[in-house]
């Protein structure tokens, strides 16, 4: 059977650089409520759980949200999008009272803490 256009037509050559999206996920292998709990009193920095995840990029993941289509100078960056976190959140913000409030009701551990 002879074809009528070279590529069949089809206008999807030279598009196949970004198939796959490798990132590292970096966590805390403590809950986050742990890590809020002890993190002003322990000494040693609490232990994070590092995985490199490999995304292949497909229809349905970029049709899920997931990843978006990037550029080509985009395709480069390996980062994770930032996300909201609101400033209340952070105890630089919050008034003095809420923070002593907050260590009363979450005490801190008797063990391996911090000179003053």
């Amino acid at each position: 059977m002879t074809w009528k256009r070279r590529n069949g037509g089809r206008n999807k050559h030279g598009r196949g650089h970004d198939k796959a999206i490798n990132r590292f996920l970096v966590r805390n292998i403590v809950e986050q409520a742990a890590v809020l709990r002890y993190a002003r009193g322990l000494c040693h920095v609490l232990p994070k759980l590092y995985a490199k995840v490999h995304h292949c990029v497909s229809w349905n993941a970029i049709h899920a949200h997931i990843f978006s289509v990037r550029s080509c100078e985009n395709r480069r960056n390996c980062e994770l999008p930032q996300h909201f976190r609101p400033s209340l959140l952070l105890d630089d913000h919050l008034p003095e009272v809420v923070v002593r409030l907050l260590h009363q009701l979450l005490p801190v551990p008797e063990f391996q803490l911090c000179a003053p």
